[in-house]
């Protein structure tokens, strides 16, 4: 990540390819991190309301565990909708899927958790949880913005990994709590 960083800096980066070389290793350290989880680009999904391809997702036995946008600008308010939709539909395509009619309680389980998805320009890193309100209604909430701090020639591999701590902390902590919700509920 140093040595990209070093080669082409961030704010030279033009295309959504040059964003995959910054915001990967990020997702794949987390993968690595959380026993059973699996990095998954260009992941298609089909629910009921919305299909199409989500550009990663951390899975754990089928379950898309966090829904991962990539965007080039910082204007990520324009990209919530797509990001929800997304949510959304891994949601919908796990439960047709996986747990199909049969499993009832399953459903209800998952129907209780909460979806992570996070739009990311690489340097900048904006959450969401998509989850139910106190009155039962589905609600998203938007975390503050991470800035991951990386300019060239200043980058060392310890320099990298204190910038992405401030990603990777909130990422794994998520990603822990889903894997410990799938397999107390739903995961089969």
């Amino acid at each position: 990540m140093a040595y990209r960083v070093y080669i082409t800096p961030p704010a030279d980066i033009v295309k959504e390819a040059g964003l995959r070389d910054l915001i990967s290793p990020v997702l794949l350290a987390a993968a690595l991190l959380v026993e059973g989880i699996t990095l998954v680009a260009e992941f298609n999904t089909a629910g009921l309301r919305s299909h199409g391809s989500i550009d990663w997702v951390l899975l754990f036995k089928k379950y898309s565990v966090v829904v991962i946008e990539a965007k080039l600008d910082t204007a990520f308010a324009q990209y919530v909708g797509q990001l929800a939709a997304e949510m959304l539909a891994a949601r919908e395509s796990y439960a047709m899927k996986v747990l199909g009619k049969r499993k009832q309680d399953a459903a209800q389980a998952l129907e209780q958790m909460p979806t992570y998805g996070i739009v990311t320009n690489g340097l900048r890193y904006q959450f969401f949880k998509y989850a139910a309100g106190p009155n039962g209604e589905r609600q998203l909430i938007a975390s503050k913005m991470v800035d991951v701090m990386l300019t060239a020639r200043e980058l060392t591999d310890v320099r990298v990994l204190a910038e992405i701590r401030g990603v990777l902390g909130p990422l794994v902590h998520i990603v822990r709590a889903q894997v410990e919700a799938l397999n107390a509920h739903v995961a089969p």
